[in-house]
Order: structure tokens, then C-alpha cells, then sequence
């Protein structure tokens, strides 16, 4: 059961739910199918919309395997790990499943290998921006704030002073 629902039943021990918690619930619940057409889509266009983001990312920044190996390789495993993480948060309704699953720790490990936060921005903010594209309209209105915290999040550290990639 979602987290978000057994804390509300759980929240009226030995009483009825209030009219305000019923309607919390039938929310999500009529949601659920969006949810799951989501994770469905994001699977269905995962490699496509990482083959174009690469493009993107490999047009705009032909040195990254030269400051990073396999740059390019492990920047396309992340952005497939961010697009899986978003549909599993996207799905239980809980975007701090997202910050633990992904985003903070992942925020480090960018800002320590030298990536400014700009870089990181650009990646993640092409990533929604192929999404966009490749999901239909309902289903992205769904991932869009997890997608707008992604870029958000990820891209808000500070820089180090010897960042190698993205001045």
C-alpha cells in the first residue's frame, strides 16, 4: 500500500476517515492507472530517448570522455538510472523517494568528478526535454515535477574551482 495512504488510515486509530481523508485517497487511487501508463511509457521509450539525449550531450560536449573516461557510457547509465527512479517515485506518489533513491547522493558524486553545475543541468534539463517529447501529454504531466526537480536538485551545488567539465 502506498506510504501516503497507510499513514492516514494509520493516522485514525479507532475512528472513521474524515471526507478530506477519503478524497486523498480516491485521488491517488484514480491516478494509479496514469501511473502505471507512465512507467510503462518511460520503459517502452527508455532507449530512445537516451540515444537522443546522447546526441544531444555528445554534440554539445565533445570532450567529456576526454576529462572523464567512459564519460559518455556513464553518463547514459545515470540518465537510464534517473528515468527508472523517476517512474518508480512517479508511482508510489512520493518524491523524496527520489532525493533518497537519487538525487542526493548522486549530487555529490557530480559535483566530486568535476561536472559544474551548468553541465548538470544541461544533461538532466535535455533528458526532460526528450521525455517531453517521447511521452504522451497526460503521463507527462505526471513525471513533469519530478523531472523539474531532477534538473533542480542535481545542478544546485557549488561549483569546484578546478570543475573540468561544462565552463
Amino acid at each position: 500500500m502506498n506510504d501516503k495512504i497507510s499513514k492516514i488510515v494509520h493516522g485514525c486509530d479507532r475512528r472513521y476517515l474524515l471526507q478530506s481523508e477519503r478524497e486523498r485517497i480516491l485521488e491517488y487511487a484514480n491516478s494509479v492507472h496514469c501511473r502505471i501508463a507512465l512507467e510503462q511509457e518511460i520503459e517502452r521509450c527508455e532507449s530512445k530517448v537516451l540515444d537522443a539525449t546522447m546526441r544531444v550531450i555528445r554534440a554539445k560536449y565533445p570532450q567529456l570522455d576526454d576529462v572523464h573516461e567512459q564519460g559518455y557510457e556513464h553518463t547514459s547509465r545515470d540518465l537510464q538510472l534517473a528515468m527508472r527512479c523517476i517512474a518508480q517515485a512517479v508511482l508510489i506518489d512520493d518524491i523524496g523517494y527520489l532525493h533518497d533513491r537519487f538525487l542526493i547522493p548522486h549530487r555529490q558524486v557530480l559535483r566530486v568528478l568535476g561536472f559544474t553545475p551548468a553541465f548538470v543541468r544541461d544533461v538532466y534539463g535535455t533528458l526532460r526535454d526528450e521525455l517531453r517529447n517521447s511521452l504522451s501529454g497526460i503521463t507527462f504531466d505526471f513525471a513533469k515535477p519530478y523531472l523539474d526537480e531532477l534538473v533542480t536538485v542535481l545542478s544546485d551545488f557549488p561549483q569546484l574551482e578546478d570543475a573540468r567539465v561544462g565552463r
